[in-house]
């Protein structure tokens, strides 16, 4: 019998009907031999008197007193799951006992070690705890998501509305003149409020990205050269001679930029797809004097298109300035853009004087209010 018990990872110790220890195996001699300090020494505990013991059990000491007690009276079984701390350990056991015989009477404690478990158990109480603070966390974020997107979303329709409401009734021509110039009117602040508050649904988006900027991270203002900030051209047609090419996949953008340019004086040439404007460069009897590009088209973007019309020669229009028109208008796009190969990178809705200006000043040409 001492052999098989030996051979048991469990601690294990026999009582007679007395709850005196009467065989115990070597894993619970090693234990009680532990002395805390690393000192592991064989201690033979036949004949202690294990309800004696219990004290070691540190709060559940009552509980297993009264629990062996049960079984060695004639109970069933017992089991509990206590700590026992050893500095610098504190160990976790499974304790059984069970009858040893009706007829004899006594009882088998059985204790195995299960720090492991409980240690796990831990780990996995920490994590869940953790798991549920995320999940409230997001919920919350979700939450402001969701009262910011709707609040948005009101004070972007709110000037839409007045946009679309007054286009329509200047399109049933019911207006008088003074009525027409004040239906202009609001159109034109409603239009300027819904760019102001799309201007500041970007800042947000850069306070959330970027804390401070480092004393050499290029500014808005360098990035976009300093753009003169002039009145409108006075004079007419300041960009007569030259030509330019106008790629946009937004017709009504388009349309709007070439007539701009036109009424300027200028020769335009548009397209709808980045493939089509790099035909009218690379294929042109008279080399364009400025390209204005979209950025985001469907099939090639406007990165991909600059970066080819670069690899010209300059007889093919290699080295053609370039303006990037896009909503695309975070500092990194910026940076992008000019780093692609644009000289300029103008944030949409365009100001259609700074437009001119641009382009006056990357042709050379002088615009009335511009120094050359």
């Amino acid at each position: 019998m001492q052999a098989v018990i030996d051979a048991l990872p469990q601690q294990i110790a026999i009582l007679d009907q007395a709850g005196c220890i009467v065989a115990a195996n070597r894993a619970w001699r090693e234990f009680a031999g532990d002395d805390g300090n690393g000192n592991d020494n064989i201690r033979e505990p036949v004949g202690e008197d294990y309800l004696a013991a219990c004290c070691n059990l540190g709060g559940e000491t009552g509980v297993a007193e009264a629990g062996v007690r049960a079984v060695l009276a004639g109970a069933a079984e017992f089991k509990l799951e206590y700590a026992c701390h050893r500095p610098p350990v504190e160990y976790w056991f499974s304790m059984q006992a069970t009858p040893l015989s009706r007829a004899t009477g006594g009882a088998v404690v059985s204790q195995l070690d299960i720090t492991a478990r409980k240690q796990l158990e831990a780990e996995r109480a920490g994590l869940l705890v953790e798991a549920q603070r995320t999940r409230v966390i997001a919920e919350a974020a979700n939450r402001a998501k969701d009262e910011f997107l709707a609040q948005t979303t009101h004070d972007l329709r709110s000037p839409l509305s007045a946009i679309l409401g007054w286009t329509k009734v200047l399109r049933s021509r019911s207006l008088d003149h003074d009525a027409q110039a004040d239906a202009l009117a609001v159109i034109e602040r409603s239009a300027e409020k819904q760019k102001l508050l799309i201007d500041d649904l970007l800042n947000v988006s850069r306070t959330s990205q970027r804390a401070v900027s480092t004393p050499h991270e290029p500014t808005t203002t360098e990035l976009q050269c300093a753009t003169p900030k002039q009145e409108a051209p006075k004079q007419e047609e300041s960009l007569r001679g030259l030509l330019i090419v106008v790629v946009d996949d937004e017709a009504d953008a388009r349309d709007l930029v070439a007539l701009v340019l036109r009424q300027q004086g200028a020769e335009v040439l548009t397209a709808s797809l980045a493939e089509e404007a790099y035909r009218l460069i690379a294929e042109a009897v008279r080399v364009p004097d400025l390209l204005v590009s979209d950025i985001s088209m469907p099939g090639e973007d406007g990165y991909s298109l600059i970066r080819r019309v670069r690899s010209l020669l300059p007889a093919q229009g290699g080295r053609i300035p370039a303006v990037a028109l896009t909503a695309f208008s975070r500092m990194e796009d910026r940076l992008r853009a000019l780093t692609a190969g644009f000289e300029m990178h103008l944030s949409k809705p365009v100001e259609l004087t700074e437009l001119i200006l641009v382009a006056g000043s990357l042709t050379g040409r002088e615009v009335a209010g511009q120094e050359g």
